[in-house]
């Protein structure tokens, strides 16, 4: 079985593309709320699987855990509202964990500026701005660390079999306005 986990605020606007977007990949959706204005929460308790409230830090790291803590699943994905997982990650997925000798995977991820038309996704890809190397997001239950802090991010256990897959496995459609607001809220942050 595997669970998506992710976590939101105020993401009222992605959450329906993702959740339609979601249910074609995986067997749960586990939604981690933090203090959502805006309909997120009444949205994701109607078509998510699990929902959780949890306090709002302005980052999602604080939350991950919770998610994988209510999750069913043997395998998880992570992932926020801003993103999708590419044809090629998705077509590949069930074999992936299948795999009895990997306790998870790194995929590569790239940046889009904002263009989320998840229909032309292919041709998000070969447009894609940027992409930054391995990126931790599929992995066995269990099998991943969490920092609670501003870019804690996932991380691998030093015992955790890893495999790097050579390819676009997330694509994150965040406008670069967008990212510029986070980084100006991250700075506003005390750790």
């Amino acid at each position: 079985m595997l669970s998506a986990c992710l976590v939101i605020r105020n993401e009222i606007k992605r959450l329906p593309q993702l959740i339609t977007h979601l249910r074609q990949i995986v067997d749960e959706i586990v939604v981690v709320d933090q203090d959502s204005t805006d309909g997120s929460l009444d949205y994701a308790t109607k078509y998510a699987d699990i929902v959780v409230m949890d306090d709002h830090t302005g980052y999602a790291c604080s939350s991950r855990r919770i998610a994988e803590d209510f999750a069913n699943g043997d395998w998880i994905l992570v992932i926020d509202a801003d993103e999708f997982v590419t044809p090629h990650f998705q077509a590949e997925i069930p074999n992936l964990i299948k795999r009895t000798d990997v306790d998870g995977y790194l995929c590569c991820f790239a940046h889009t500026n904002g263009k989320a038309d998840i229909k032309n996704i292919d041709k998000l890809l070969s447009e894609h701005e940027y992409s930054k190397p391995y990126i931790y997001r599929l992995f066995k239950k269990e099998k991943a660390e969490y920092f609670n802090k501003l870019h804690g991010g996932v991380h691998i256990p030093h015992n955790a079999k890893v495999v790097n897959l050579w390819y676009i496995g997330i694509l994150e459609v965040k406008s670069t306005e967008e990212s510029v607001e986070d980084l100006v809220r991250y700075e506003s942050i005390k750790e």
